[in-house]
């Protein structure tokens, strides 16, 4: 740029900004702001800059205005701004400069001139771009062999907590990499999730607000438990397995014949 002088230093000398390319101008404006932060003060050398990358009266009104103008001066322009009157979806804004003609469709029948116009959208896209995509159309061919299920949960039209929690099947069997002696570890390390029913290792996790971070969760997880399970796996296979937690309690029925046996004293009021 010029001799002697860098980009950092530059900051510091608003009155050499003349003749720079505008992006450049605005790129050390900003900088200046930032750096000095709250020692920032505006200048008349520094407006004379920046207007200079104005290509009309009208953007450099723009500039001006914009550059003189301060947070109490935002805050108060949104406040005198009369939102009541805004055009939203099925409203009328009374135009101030021609008198109500009251020759408007009323805020419900407007809603359903827009509810027919979506539909009508619909139908077009239905009719003349769907069609094009019979091109892409492939043979579909479940041949992939992968040995984790990842389940999500979703409520349509409505946000709910529960969205964000992510459950992992993972079928061990379909562990190739895995010998008797690994898949033996994995399953003593995993504790209750191992179910020996269907041999299965159940994974779940709502920590995190987002579903995609419990899923990334859960893969940290299960990494971990292959990696430690490859370790050694051979001083674990005198350890039996603990499966009381996957045995059904037994659940006695209450015999028939004492509800016989026992018959309460019946009083009769009169």
């Amino acid at each position: 740029m010029f001799k002697g002088l860098t980009s950092s230093s530059l900051i510091h000398h608003p009155q050499l900004w003349k003749g720079l390319p505008s992006n450049v101008i605005q790129q050390l404006y900003r900088a200046r702001v930032i750096k000095l932060g709250k020692n920032y003060k505006p200048s008349k050398i520094e407006l004379d800059s920046i207007l200079s990358t104005a290509k009309s009266p009208l953007e450099a009104q723009i500039i001006y205005n914009s550059y003189i103008s301060t947070e109490a001066d935002v805050c108060k322009a949104d406040a005198d701004t009369d939102y009541d009157n805004y055009i939203t979806e099925g409203e009328y804004m009374e135009d101030p400069l021609e008198p109500n003609g009251f020759d408007e469709y009323p805020s419900t029948a407007q809603d359903i001139v827009r509810d027919f116009r979506d539909l009508m959208e619909f139908n077009r896209k239905a009719a003349f771009e769907l069609p094009k995509l019979s091109k892409y159309r492939q043979i579909y061919n479940n041949n992939e062999v992968t040995p984790f299920k990842y389940k999500y949960t979703k409520y349509l039209g409505e946000s709910h907590p529960a969205e964000s929690k992510v459950s992992v099947i993972i079928d061990i069997k379909k562990l190739n990499d895995l010998n008797n002696d690994s898949l033996h570890k994995l399953k003593l390390i995993s504790g209750p999730r191992y179910n020996p029913i269907n041999e299965t290792i159940a994974i779940t996790s709502n920590r995190f607000l987002e579903p995609a971070q419990n899923a990334s969760f859960i893969s940290t997880i299960i990494n971990d438990l292959i990696n430690e399970s490859k370790k050694d796996p051979q001083y674990f296979n005198d350890i039996p397995l603990d499966t009381r937690h996957i045995k059904e309690k037994p659940k006695p029925k209450f015999p028939d014949s004492w509800l016989n046996e026992y018959i309460p004293n019946q009083k009769i009021v009169d």
